[in-house]
């Protein structure tokens, strides 16, 4: 009976050791969506971000999801697109990502350093996309024949109390800034911005 209570102590035991060491999970402070813009006149919603900041003890951290699918995303012109989904959006992701030319950074407002960040693919598939069959009949609401990276997430890395702005390079080109406000024990997204080739971001040396 000893050697049973002696055990099962030492398992509480660990048990609470474990539960102590863990440290908690990160619990979402601020959620924000809005449209990646094309760089044009008409400036057409061409994909989704769904951006999100998350804390943890003293350690807050955005993470964003480009999406060349969702609602309100405009697609291509032609017969065989789907509104919902641009096809442009997807090659691009696809193209940019493979040749390594999408990059991170965060800087802290009033602050000239850069701090780089992580992007990642986050979803692969086939486009919804009306088809033209052999016999020239269209057919509705299938898929594309090809599999694109419909989705990149972008991870800032740990943000400090301040205001914040995390950029999205492409080709060392700023496409896109998400604003961050970190207070402590909370903060939120204060803005998505589509960026046109014109904006202006100090270079890496």
């Amino acid at each position: 009976m000893r050697n049973f209570l002696r055990s099962s102590a030492a398992v509480l035991l660990a048990a609470i050791i474990v539960v102590l060491a863990t440290p908690p999970a990160p619990r979402l402070l601020h959620r924000r969506t809005d449209w990646y813009r094309e760089d044009a006149a008409a400036a057409r919603p061409i994909a989704v971000i769904v951006a999100e900041l998350h804390g943890a003890a003293d350690r807050v951290e955005l993470t964003f999801t480009i999406d060349a699918e969702g609602p309100g995303v405009d697609p291509l012109p032609g017969l065989t697109s789907v509104a919902g989904a641009n096809l442009r959006t997807a090659e691009e992701l696809d193209r940019l990502f493979g040749d390594g030319a999408l990059r991170v950074l965060t800087r802290r407002l009033g602050d000239r350093a850069q701090h780089p960040g992580q992007i990642a693919i986050s979803r692969r598939g086939k486009l919804p996309a009306h088809r033209i069959d052999p016999r020239g009949a269209l057919r509705l609401f299938e898929q594309t024949e090809a599999e694109y990276m419909l989705a990149v997430t972008a991870t800032s890395g740990p943000l400090p109390v301040g205001e914040h702005e995390t950029f999205v390079f492409v080709n060392e080109l700023p496409r896109l800034r998400v604003v961050t406000v970190v207070e402590p024990g909370g903060g939120r997204i204060a803005a998505i911005e589509s960026l046109g080739e014109h904006e202006l971001f100090p270079r890496r040396p």
